[in-house]
């Protein structure tokens, strides 16, 4: 199942402290240590494991405070029982691993610090199964493009958390209050389902749906959800039927083409359910079906009464809620088709000419 649609997203650009993911395996290598030794470590520990002597105290105390400084560790005082009753000449510290710090580490990735002009691509209008409201980041290399005096709408940009995108993952910190508006565009949004996993994306932005208590959605789940927007109160969701007015269609798994599907506020272009199962509303509805499906499919002469019991009985298991239905006469079913013109004449002949042969 794939839907698409178009929303509508504002560029602005903003000043802005941030960090953009890079690739620095010492730096990585040693939130990792720390992850690994119950979320932190001391100066020692670090030259232990990672360096030697190559890197002396000093150098070590610099790195460790420099990462604090970008929220990666929180830095404390580490007060050892020999301390309570001796005052030593230096301190000592324990680095704790924030939840930033832990987040990076588990990802075994490293952010460098950095300032200045990003072009951020925020929605219009909230899509409120979006993870952010932002699809794109990358930073402004045009100096001399133009823009308006136009005000953009209040909107929030996510700050300390990571925001993920096919270009690579940026962490705002702080945003400077004057932003300025640069254009509206609208862009492509799709959806795609497979069995137990369904895709969203748009742009640099893509993420897994999840609509009920962050929980995965999947095919199943939209295909409920869209016929249910269709037929409100006739689906029945338990047993993934749609209960109808018998209408001249005989089948029981059908092809539904739904116009606007909705996912939230969202309305996507025009898609079709394949083998959706329908069933008549009413008793009388059924009993209607159930003539114009044995007209349908009376594909053999019938000599006698029994042979056509067998018929209907077959037939009738297919309206599984209505299996109370009686049993259909001969008679009924002769009625029924002399009454129906000619286009049933060739129907009413599989009946009539074995007994009008053997009278």
């Amino acid at each position: 199942m794939k839907l698409s649609t178009k929303v509508s997203i504002q560029k602005i650009r903003v000043i802005a402290t941030y960090q953009r993911k890079e690739d620095n395996p010492i730096f990585a290598a040693l939130l990792q240590s720390a992850h690994e030794n119950n979320d932190g470590l001391t100066i020692e520990e670090a030259q232990e494991c990672l360096s030697g002597t190559a890197l002396n105290h000093r150098m070590w105390s610099n790195i460790l405070d420099r990462l604090a400084g970008q929220g990666y560790f929180r830095k404390e005082e580490q007060i050892s029982k020999k301390q309570r009753y001796i005052r030593l000449p230096q301190k000592t510290y324990v680095y704790r691993l924030t939840d930033f710090g832990k987040e990076t580490a588990k990802q075994k990735t490293f952010f460098k610090s950095m300032k200045g002009e990003l072009e951020v691509w925020v929605l219009k209008d909230e899509i409120t199964w979006f993870p952010y409201p932002i699809v794109k980041i990358k930073e402004r290399v045009e100096r001399n493009s133009k823009s308006t005096n136009e005000k953009t709408k209040d909107f929030d940009i996510p700050q300390k958390q990571i925001l993920s995108f096919k270009n690579g993952d940026y962490r705002i910190d702080e945003c400077e209050s004057i932003c300025m508006f640069l254009r509206e565009e609208d862009l492509t949004l799709e959806v795609k389902a497979s069995q137990n996993y369904v895709s969203v994306s748009i742009e640099d932005l893509e993420f897994e749906l999840k609509l009920t208590n962050n929980e995965s959605t999947t095919k199943s789940d939209l295909e409920q959800l869209f016929l249910t927007q269709e037929y409100q109160e006739d689906y029945d969701e338990d047993g993934k039927v749609v209960f109808v007015s018998f209408d001249g269609n005989v089948q029981f798994r059908r092809k539904v083409k739904l116009q606007e599907p909705q996912i939230g506020e969202v309305s996507f272009n025009s898609i079709s359910l394949e083998n959706i199962v329908f069933q008549p509303s009413t008793k009388e509805d059924a009993e209607k079906w159930r003539l114009a499906w044995m007209h349908r499919n009376l594909s053999e002469y019938i000599f006698e009464e029994p042979q056509f019991k067998v018929l209907d009985e077959k037939i009738r298991t297919k309206f599984e809620p209505y299996w109370e239905l009686d049993d259909l006469p001969l008679l009924e079913m002769n009625h029924y088709l002399e009454n129906n013109g000619d286009n049933y004449f060739y129907t009413l002949m599989k009946l009539q000419a074995p007994q009008l042969l053997t009278y």
